[in-house]
């Protein structure tokens, strides 16, 4: 479904006629109805993949590339979006559905035409000599863009290399303590042989104990940890959207399957969707167990990020008491939508 329309016609603007059209609209899931300005200043409706909206910035349909872009929002700071949103949402905020290029665009056409007729060439106030006067600006800050990679990527390197270092030694100086004490180790395990101790034997024990018994991690009650339940996707995506605003310059991973969590210091969230949607018995979620405790153990030993799991409500319902034989779904992690 792409329909433009005409001069004459708009966008819906308020919720009862978005949902109007978006009823009448043949759009198969995961598609839904949209309504948007073109990148030439039409406006079209169309069935898309519903997507994120940075705040202050309005959806846009690219033509050349048949999806969804985005431009500034040209309005109020009251009528600008202020949050993120969704694209299908758009017609709560007025400024992204006016016509603000159309007119430009065909003045423009208009002007072109003209000179083609006339066989005049273009004046220095047309649009293709201002063009030619920005290509230096424009390869310029190509260039300096370019260069902050660079030097972005040099210092990561440097960073990761520095830490290497910092570890090698810190094995050399580990390994240069056990050759020097190497005859006390003997007669420790000489010792512990023969049943006896001694007052060496316990010293040394006590300075070498991290190196040969490293201690079992202790697990504490993490606050990082949220269990959303329930079905509808809106909803869920409106709870926790103030968590990906605030993270949207940090790295965040998207769990489909537990088989892909993975654990890095740089994520700050883990968004884990859809891991419940193949639960219909017990049996099922005894094959995640591990993984649950694995997730939970993740956000005890990195209290800066968030987990943030979805759960049907049929699966709470049916096992809640199952699930809360694991550390991971205790009371105080669970939000009900």
């Amino acid at each position: 479904m792409a329909v433009y329309l005409g001069p004459d016609q708009a966008c819906p603007g308020d919720l009862e006629s978005w949902n109007e059209a978006s009823s009448a609209a043949p759009c198969t899931p995961p598609s839904v109805y949209h309504c948007l300005r073109t990148s030439e200043g039409s406006f079209i409706e169309t069935c898309l993949n519903k997507t994120w909206i940075q705040p202050n910035m309005c959806p846009e349909f690219n033509t050349r590339l048949r999806m969804v872009d985005v431009d500034v929002c040209k309005g109020d700071n009251s009528e600008c979006p202020g949050i993120t949103y969704w694209s299908n949402a758009v017609f709560i905020y007025p400024p992204c559905l006016r016509a603000t290029k159309d007119n430009s665009y065909n003045t423009v056409t208009e002007t072109q035409t003209n000179n083609t007729r006339t066989g005049t060439t273009p004046t220095p106030g047309d649009p293709s000599t201002d063009i030619q006067a920005l290509l230096p600006y424009i390869v310029g800050g190509a260039v300096l863009v370019a260069l902050l990679f660079v030097v972005l990527f040099v210092c990561v390197l440097r960073c990761r290399k520095r830490d290497r270092h910092r570890g090698h030694r810190h094995e050399i100086k580990i390994e240069f303590r056990k050759k020097q004490d190497i005859n006390i180790q003997d007669d420790i395990i000489s010792d512990r042989i023969n049943g006896g101790s001694s007052p060496i034997r316990e010293s040394i024990d006590a300075e070498k104990r991290p190196f040969l018994d490293p201690p079992s991690p202790v697990l504490s009650p993490a606050s990082n940890i949220t269990v959303y339940v329930g079905d509808d996707k809106d909803q869920l995506a409106q709870a926790y959207e103030p968590l990906v605003y605030e993270n949207r310059y940090d790295k965040c991973q998207f769990v489909k399957n537990l088989s892909e969590f993975k654990v890095d210091r740089w994520t700050k969230v883990y968004f884990m969707q859809d891991v419940f949607s193949h639960v219909i018995d017990r049996s099922d979620i005894d094959k995640m167990r591990v993984a649950f405790d694995e997730v939970y153990l993740a956000a005890t030993q990195q209290p800066t990020s968030a987990f943030v799991l979805e759960m049907p409500m049929m699966v709470w319902k049916n096992h809640k008491q199952y699930l809360q034989e694991m550390p991971l779904f205790q009371d105080q992690y669970i939000s009900l939508i």
